[in-house]
């Protein structure tokens, strides 16, 4: 059996979800390729210390999400699975893999019962269920908040270069912009702080939850409707549409706590709430509950928190 994962980088790092995805390949096979993507020789080397990679192709430029599969189809390497992580890229990527080998793409795996079963989740994270594949090539997104991180290993695979693709005739890319911040990344941070439309506006969505995720060192997301009224950019976006985070500590502050915005972070471990409607549905998932206004609420966590 062997196994090619997708690896994306961010800030000069593999990403937690694709390491995650790395597990979950273990649990298939013990023979592991790796694909990464626009990502320095001395970070794909990191990689490529982990137990079980047997290679690692490295693609070192930027490109299109819609090429990727192209380079899949460059490797010249049989594979009976095929994993990316349940990112906005993974998601992208695998069904155009599938279709090429015409197979049905499985998302959002979240346990793996074996070679040919696994659990997904459907209907935002709402019901589970256990699927077969008999397909020859399990093409498969993973949730990487359910798998641990692998551990370090001491291994020496092979980095082979892939040589660059012929220009897309369709589409061609021009520039690429990144979000930067000087806080922890959603994905990886230990306390999220998270705000929805209980607030009035962007400023004092700032102004209240900044000065909170400095004193404990959290990263800030958002709701659907907080993205969509303008108070963060999509790239900060939790729920069934945007990110899906498992943090130590998570704040849904002023959140009603919609189905969609769930299944983006019910695997916390500690969920705190604060709205001022008692009937919110948050309050039904939140460990610790905070009913009031949130404008004197906020100020006065950090206060005590400093």
């Amino acid at each position: 059996m062997k196994t090619l994962v997708l690896v994306e980088f961010d800030q000069q790092q593999a990403k937690r979800a694709s390491l995650a995805c790395i597990s979950a390949a273990g649990q298939l096979s013990e023979h592991i390729d790796l694909l990464c993507i626009n990502a320095q020789h001395n970070d794909v080397k990191k990689v490529s210390q982990l137990d079980h990679i047997s290679a690692v192709y490295h693609y070192p430029h930027d490109i299109l999400t819609q090429e990727i599969d192209q380079l899949v189809d460059a490797i010249e390497q049989q594979y009976d699975y095929i994993l990316a992580a349940a990112t906005s890229t993974g998601k992208q990527v695998i069904p155009r893999i599938a279709i090429r080998r015409d197979v049905s793409p499985l998302s959002e795996v979240i346990s793996i019962r074996d070679t040919e079963t696994f659990q997904r989740a459907i209907y935002a994270g709402n019901a589970l269920i256990t699927v077969r594949s008999l397909d020859p090539i399990k093409v498969m997104t993973i949730r990487s908040t359910c798998f641990n991180l692998p551990s370090e290993g001491n291994n020496n695979a092979t980095i082979t270069t892939l040589t660059a693709l012929p220009a897309s005739v369709q589409a061609r890319l021009l520039q690429k912009e990144t979000s930067h911040s000087e806080r922890p990344a959603l994905s990886s941070a230990n306390i999220v702080i998270s705000g929805g439309r209980g607030f009035k506006d962007a400023d004092q969505f700032h102004a209240l939850l900044s000065p909170l995720a400095t004193q404990l060192n959290a990263a800030i997301g958002a709701s659907r409707a907080a993205v969509d009224a303008g108070y963060m950019s999509n790239d900060f976006q939790i729920g069934q549409t945007g990110q899906v985070v498992a943090p130590k500590i998570y704040f849904a502050i002023g959140i009603s706590g919609a189905i969609q915005h769930l299944a983006g972070m019910l695997d916390s471990q500690v969920i705190i709430a604060i709205n001022k409607d008692a009937n919110a549905n948050i309050h039904r998932f939140a460990d610790y509950s905070l009913i009031g206004n949130l404008s004197l609420i906020i100020p006065e966590l950090t206060e005590k928190l400093s």
